[in-house]
């Protein structure tokens, strides 16, 4: 492959970005390869972040005429190839973090929460755990400015924590989402309408002498009792 001279490499990687941004995969592939062995890491991080992106658009064609995008359905293909672009951006991340760059931090956690929002089911939850862990914790040790971001993170993270029966770090997760100040009001109340029913729920299941008051609550109480005595 051709490579950039050393001056002009931060241009085309940031060129190539610009252009995965606007759909001109072709070009954004094509700069991103010039400068994929950069000597310089940072713009090697970059170069991935838009091989990645070009991967996750490949998805969006679809896969015979008149068929949906893969990106669309759940086919294994579509799985396997946004868990694969997570484990390469994990990679991507700690590169990011060793060369102290809050931006291409930001940029890599980014592009790894788009990655996984469609594996966000049930079951699959175990494939975007240790993801959800790596950008939620990146984001945090730069006190990231996009607090939406991590609230979500924090919130999906927490969610995992309680499939995994991890109860005390989902509740760490809770309080770090409900710590955080959002934007606006309107989203600072949708962030704690979603995550004070799950912090309770785990202040209920913490406590095995708890005997809450309301039936709701006892239901749900006798049921994660009769659940862990099942299994």
């Amino acid at each position: 492959a051709l490579r950039t001279p050393p001056a002009h490499e931060d241009i085309v990687a940031e060129a190539g970005q610009a252009a995965s941004a606007l759909g001109l995969i072709d070009l954004a592939t094509a700069c991103a390869e010039r400068v994929v062995l950069s000597p310089r890491m940072h713009v090697r991080v970059r170069a991935q972040i838009v091989r990645e992106l070009a991967r996750l658009a490949a998805l969006d064609r679809p896969s015979a005429p008149g068929a949906p995008p893969e990106s669309a359905v759940y086919t294994r293909r579509m799985v396997a190839t946004r868990v694969e672009i997570l484990k390469r951006l994990e990679g991507s991340l700690a590169s990011a973090q060793r060369v102290d760059d809050p931006q291409l931090v930001t940029e890599v956690a980014v592009v790894m929460h788009e990655t996984l929002l469609p594996l966000l089911q049930p079951e699959l939850l175990g494939a975007v755990h240790r993801p959800l862990q790596a950008a939620a914790a990146a984001l945090e040790a730069i006190d990231s400015p996009l607090t939406q971001l991590r609230a979500q993170l924090h919130a999906e993270l927490a969610r995992c924590e309680v499939r995994a029966e991890f109860l005390v770090k989902a509740a760490t997760q809770v309080d770090k989402g409900l710590a955080l100040d959002l934007p606006d009001a309107e989203a600072q109340e949708r962030l704690r309408a979603a995550l004070r029913p799950l912090a309770e729920r785990l202040q209920l299941r913490s406590d095995v002498w708890a005997e809450p008051e309301g039936a709701v609550d006892q239901a749900y109480l006798r049921f994660e009792r009769a659940r862990a005595t099942a299994e």
